[in-house]
């Protein structure tokens, strides 16, 4: 399960070459201080097996007022220099600060399959109560250890602190994550049949984004 109400979350891209500074800086400055804000709760990083985008940053929190706070958004307007040089590494970036409408599940698992989409015609109400029954049964399928649906907030994602100026920030939409046994942390391996959602409820939402993606 997510260990907070809400998360920021943030597929991009980063050039193979490019990749050992972008670690360097990612593991050892970035991740060490966001965790660090009051409120923060856990980091986490993972990179593309079958993904649009390479990498897939996932940040738990208390709730959304702690990712426009006074402590948040004082670390993200005073970037360092290292971080100021790292980010212009970093392309195709989608992000938001999103409120975890539902999170199940008995661990976290060391594969993650995210899709990102908008409601289709039958709307919000409709969509909500489709994920709310569906997302319990496949959380209690063999091999998946949990599944969550968070939805963007747009107030909060449309900030732009100065470390992201002139990098995309806002991407309306609602996601919903897949979270599969690893073979190295649960000994079962990935699951060999279709990913659960891959084919999610087409009728009812329009997908944006998918990926399949495990922990770097």
């Amino acid at each position: 399960m997510l260990a907070g109400r809400a998360v920021m979350i943030n597929w991009s891209d980063v050039a193979k070459q490019d990749r050992p500074a972008y670690y360097e800086w990612h593991s050892r400055e970035h991740m060490v201080g966001r965790v660090g804000i009051p409120g923060f709760q856990r980091g986490r990083r993972s990179i593309a097996v079958r993904a649009q985008r390479d990498f897939l940053m996932l940040y738990e929190v208390d709730d959304l007022s702690v990712l426009t706070g006074a402590a948040y958004m004082a670390k993200a307007n005073n970037p360092s220099a290292l971080t100021r040089s790292t980010t212009k590494l970093i392309s195709n970036s989608v992000r938001a600060m999103a409120k975890v409408e539902l999170t199940l599940g008995i661990g976290q698992g060391g594969y993650l399959l995210t899709l990102r989409f908008d409601p289709g015609d039958a709307g919000e109400i409709e969509l909500d109560r489709y994920l709310r029954e569906t997302l319990p049964l496949i959380s209690e399928m063999p091999g998946i250890v949990a599944a969550h649906f968070c939805v963007a907030d747009k107030a909060a994602s449309t900030l732009v602190p100065e470390e992201r100026k002139g990098r995309p920030t806002y991407g309306r939409f609602h996601c919903s994550a897949t979270k599969f046994r690893c073979r190295a942390t649960r000994g079962t391996g990935k699951s060999s049949r279709k990913a659960p959602g891959s084919d999610f409820a087409p009728q009812r939402c329009r997908k944006i984004g998918a990926g399949m993606a495990s922990t770097s």
